[in-house]
């Protein structure tokens, strides 16, 4: 088993980063690349949302952003929840102020 850190930018530009723990990274890449474009989210590379965040204990947002619509909070707790569904995914975190 691997672990693997992806990020991510959601809903009114919000980072979210998803920690996994898989035996196919390619697989769990791809699964979740098929939840973040049904929600119009996509993928970043490397770092590209990690800076808004700082590993304590847990991953933690450094700087919060506040959602202002309510489809957009919507939208970001929708797609969390199927991200936390997928099988190898162990943590998402958005620096969202919801």
């Amino acid at each position: 088993m691997e672990e693997a850190l992806y990020e991510a930018y959601g809903p009114a530009g919000t980072a979210i980063l998803i920690e996994v723990i898989t035996d196919n990274k390619n697989r769990s890449l791809n699964e979740i690349k098929h939840v973040l474009n049904k929600f119009e989210a996509k993928i970043g590379t490397p770092g590209s949302a990690l800076w808004a965040f700082e590993k304590k204990d847990d991953w933690e947002p450094k700087h919060l952003i506040p959602l202002d619509k309510e489809e957009d909070k919507e939208k970001l707790q929708n797609l969390i929840d199927e991200l936390e569904d997928l099988d190898d995914v162990q943590n998402v975190v958005s620096n969202a102020e919801m």
